[in-house]
């Protein structure tokens, strides 16, 4: 039997409301278990993948089509959020007080409206700001795609 199997055994018993680990020479509290390449904060919901985008939008034949990212202010208090249109490289910028998708959603359709039905597509990073794309994608009538993690050439524009 391994010292490991024993502290397994006394843990899972302090776990289930036993005193055995009250007769440990130290009465640490058990390690946290970080979990490699798993993020606590949720994932987004209704992500579309980029792979799904219609192969003709990489021909750049088309306007309305865009890319989004944020820009982290200093000590992450502010940000500004981007949005360029790949075909004539037009960009509009708006400045958040927070990194909230909430924030975020709102200042991208705000930006967008005057352009109505001309937005067809949006495409993000994986940032937990634009978990908010569904309500972007109602209010504009576009649809929003995600780069796969780590992949920031699939975005070229932005």
């Amino acid at each position: 039997m391994s010292h490991e199997t024993l502290y397994l055994h006394l843990y899972t018993d302090k776990a289930n409301g036993g005193k055995l680990w009250k007769n440990l020479r130290c009465q640490k509290q058990k390690r946290k278990s970080y979990a490699v390449g798993q993020d606590c904060r949720g994932q987004i919901p209704n992500r579309r993948p980029l792979s799904e985008r219609p192969a003709h939008i990489e021909d750049l034949k088309q306007v309305g089509h865009c890319e989004g990212n944020t820009v982290i202010g200093a000590n992450h208090k502010q940000a500004i959020v981007t949005v360029v249109e790949r075909k004539s490289g037009y960009a509009v910028i708006a400045k958040v007080e927070n990194m909230t998708a909430d924030l975020v959603g709102a200042a991208i359709v705000d930006r967008l409206k005057p352009f109505g039905t001309k937005v067809k597509t949006l495409t993000f990073d994986n940032g937990k700001e634009f978990c908010g794309h569904s309500k972007i994608d109602v209010a504009l009538g576009s649809k929003s795609y995600f780069a796969r993690p780590f992949a920031s050439w699939e975005r070229g524009s932005n």
